[in-house]
């Protein structure tokens, strides 16, 4: 197998690592992306033509396993807090067929598909308009790198997604389709999480199910946010900020 040297250079302002490593990595067949556990100082390498995932020491630079994964990996996300890994396999194109509907070909796992999709106009028209845009994605900064908060913002409507891990640690999803302003800077909605039809094949909307899971409620300022959630039971307070992309 050919080995392709990849330069990782790991900053000292990363409080992930205790020390920086600035010399040519040997890893695997064609390295891609690199993704970074701060609290365990280990860096992870996917090799998309070696089909695995080189795992690097942060103070030595060596490689201390290469784990095999499916074929052609393309994109990794590490979750700190569980020391979970998330590796994805494929790829998707989008074409713009006319000014309403959009193309959507993919290729996951070696499973390959079609899906024209249009705009989704979940919001009703209002004269008043918000003092700010707030639509984009949100996150907890790069100390809480792999989860995060996509808002989408029509008139004076806020749709949320929510995507977290549960308590083992598997990806989580929550939706938050609609809600009301409590005042100038607060909205609030209801989170729900939703099963359906899998996106192999032809959509069967029979399957969709939503069930009502908790609360959310969003105070927003100048560039940050806080999200005070209620679900499932629990109550937690996230502060966030705008994910630069």
């Amino acid at each position: 197998m050919r080995l392709v040297a990849i330069c990782l250079t790991l900053l000292a302002s990363l409080a992930s690592f205790a020390q920086s490593v600035r010399a040519p990595i040997a890893t695997g067949d064609t390295p891609r992306a690199v993704a970074v556990n701060p609290v365990t100082n280990t860096a992870y390498v996917i090799n998309e033509f070696g089909n695995n995932v080189s795992v690097v020491d942060g103070s030595s630079g060596a490689v201390k396993a290469t784990v095999p994964v499916g074929n052609r990996p393309e994109y990794i996300a590490v979750n700190p807090q569980t020391n979970r890994i998330y590796v994805s396999q494929g790829d998707a194109s989008l074409t713009v067929i006319d000014g309403s509907t959009i193309a959507l070909d993919y290729t996951i796992d070696g499973v390959t598909g079609h899906k024209r999709i249009v705009r989704q106009l979940f919001a009703p028209q209002e004269p008043t308009a918000l003092p700010a845009d707030f639509a984009d994605m949100w996150w907890g900064g790069s100390a809480q790198n792999g989860w995060g908060i996509a808002w989408l913002q029509q008139y004076r409507t806020l749709f949320g997604v929510w995507f977290t891990y549960d308590a083992s640690g598997a990806p989580t999803w929550f939706v938050m389709p609609s809600g009301f302003w409590s005042d100038a800077s607060t909205y609030e909605g209801r989170l729900y999480r939703t099963s359906g039809s899998a996106y192999q094949g032809v959509y069967d909307p029979s399957r969709f199910a939503s069930q009502a899971v908790g609360s959310i409620e969003l105070s927003f300022g100048q560039g940050t946010a806080t999200a005070r959630i209620s679900v499932e039971g629990r109550v937690i307070e996230k502060p966030l900020v705008r994910m630069q992309l």
